[in-house]
């Protein structure tokens, strides 16, 4: 069990006991927990050296239970709260908005136990009675139950991630030699959030049905594929003949509208046979589509003409601009931050810790950034990786920033974002922002519609109004990394390709372990169709100085 894996399950408690009503401290405690984890060292690492409970927020008690969970490849903890709590209440929190504290006043106040329970209570509106729900809750709610019925329950792309490799891993111990396993559908076009985990077993071997039954516990047979219930995502699995891969693989892959479109083109299974996906896509006379641009989003049309960008690449990214220490609200030093850089192999390399404001991240003052400069300095000499000196500065409730300009002078990298105050208007929240933007100080505007995936929806924000201002100033926008966040959206993404502005792919890493993030900043910059022009961070060492500088 890896350390992503545990904080899964460590969240997963905490909601389960705030759904419970216990009392939330309880709660709370295992969902900071699961951030510490997340960010640690290597958790059996940890546990072979006794140091569990040097991580904040992790007592004995705590210690513990994590031993036991990483030993058992479960948690007891969590399999009793999954009896003791009603399937149907769990299911709430699976809407958008509506978090574990809601769902338990809901249950109490109201008696709602289910989804249906639910929509009864917004169609007599008497979910308002609840604190914390006034009426323009109450509309999202109801849109994103809206959303959750007609879709399904949505899950973070890291998530699927976890349990894709978990699948695989139980599967190469059944399957035989030559078996391949392939990741198809929403995972494979790297979509922001999944509703499934999909795999494609390619063999020439009768027996596969044995095998996943072998495999797996709940599993059942439907329109020549197996839908298996045994994980918190749903997983299916496609199997067909090797000379059949191509053809499979382009089919579970795209969205309808991409297939759709390229049966138009011709596109069937007769003329697919012994064929790649390239050789399919040539003998259609259409450009090679990359998995994450397969969503029937005009990818067809420009592929026709041979049109498609050489898209950025993981191996492109020259540096990161975005990133916290223990300075501030990290967990690894900079001394560590800077060593997995250099494994990396990045050319440079921003430590941007917050700034004075956000005191509950541990924001720095003058002094301390002073401090923190002498230890840059002193690291650059053991170092080839360009350090940095940069600030998240916070935009301030008027879009003044955290500091003054003559102190902002100091830094080489200025990344400037939103920490507070979230429910602005519309209106004045585009003004913030906008007024940042044209500091002239500022370089990166961070994580710029503030959403958490499937926690927090984004600001009230003119974000065409913001891309517009950000190209005329030159400033770049960031997309983040944060799997939480993979924050600017890739609509606006292709918005700001459309303008030749300037994009930036930052992990925003509280931990050195967190920099490998950004290969999902990367997938977002794929269907946002950058090249590597496009990403200031891709950029070699003295061009990036140079646009820093200006």
């Amino acid at each position: 069990m890896d350390n992503l894996e545990l904080s899964l399950i460590l969240k997963e408690i905490g909601n389960y006991l705030q759904l419970k009503g216990e009392n939330p401290y309880k709660g709370k405690s295992y969902i900071k927990a699961a951030r510490t984890i997340e960010r640690a060292e290597p958790v059996l690492e940890l546990m072979e050296s006794s140091s569990l409970t040097k991580l904040p927020g992790v007592g004995e008690k705590l210690a513990k239970e994590i031993s036991s969970t990483v030993k058992l490849g479960y948690s007891t903890k969590l399999k009793r709260l999954k009896e003791e709590v009603p399937d149907g209440l769990a299911e709430l929190t699976y809407i958008s908005g509506l978090t574990p504290s809601l769902a338990h006043k809901l249950h109490k106040k109201l008696d709602v136990s289910s989804i249906k329970d639910l929509q009864i209570a917004l169609e007599k509106r008497e979910v308002t009675k609840i604190d914390g729900i006034g009426p323009q809750t109450a509309q999202k709610i109801k849109r994103n139950l809206l959303e959750y019925l007609a879709y399904g329950r949505q899950h973070l792309l890291v998530s699927g991630k976890v349990m894709c490799d978990k699948v695989k891993n139980m599967l190469e111990s059944s399957l035989t030699k030559g078996d391949q396993i392939c990741i198809v559908g929403d995972l494979r076009r790297q979509s922001k959030l999944i509703t499934r985990v999909e795999i494609l077993i390619v063999t020439s071997k009768n027996s596969i049905a044995h095998k996943i039954e072998q495999t797996f516990s709940k599993v059942e047979f439907k329109k020549g594929k197996f839908e298996i219930s045994d994980f918190k995502i749903p997983l299916i699995i496609y199997h067909c003949n090797p000379s059949l891969k191509g053809y499979n693989l382009i089919k579970y892959t795209g969205a309808q509208s991409h297939l759709k479109r390229l049966e138009v083109a011709g596109f069937s299974k007769e003329m697919c046979k012994d064929k790649d996906e390239k050789e399919i896509y040539s003998q259609l006379k259409i450009q090679f589509v990359p998995p994450q641009l397969r969503e029937g989003k005009g990818e067809i049309a420009l592929a026709k003409n041979f049109g498609v960008p050489m898209l950025a690449r993981k191996s492109d990214v020259k540096g990161d601009l975005h990133i916290h220490t223990n300075y501030s609200d990290g967990l690894s030093s900079l001394e560590e931050m800077v060593k997995k850089a250099e494994q990396l192999n990045y050319s440079y390399l921003a430590i941007t810790d917050h700034s004075k404001s956000l005191k509950i991240a541990g924001g720095l003052d003058k002094e301390r950034f002073y401090r923190q400069f002498e230890a840059i300095d002193a690291l650059q000499k053991k170092s080839d990786v360009l350090l940095l000196k940069g600030v998240e500065v916070d935009i301030l409730k008027d879009g003044s920033l955290d500091f003054d300009d003559e102190f902002l002078k100091n830094f080489d990298v200025i990344v400037a974002s939103v920490h507070s105050n979230f429910k602005m208007g519309k209106k004045e929240m585009t003004k913030r922002m906008i007024n940042a933007i044209n500091n002239p100080a500022v370089h990166i505007i961070g994580h710029p519609s503030g959403r958490l995936l499937l926690k927090r929806e984004p600001y009230e924000i003119d974000i065409p109004a913001v891309i517009k201002e950000a190209h005329k100033q030159k400033k770049a926008i960031e997309i983040n990394s944060s799997p939480y966040r993979l924050d600017l959206d890739e609509k606006w993404v292709r918005v700001v390709k459309s303008m030749g502005g300037y994009i930036s792919v930052n992990t925003d890493s509280h931990s050195a372990d967190e920099l490998s993030n950004i290969d999902l900043g990367i997938s977002v910059a794929k269907r946002g169709w950058l090249s590597k022009e496009d990403i200031i961070n891709c950029w070699e060492r003295e061009k990036l100085l140079d646009y820093l500088r200006r």
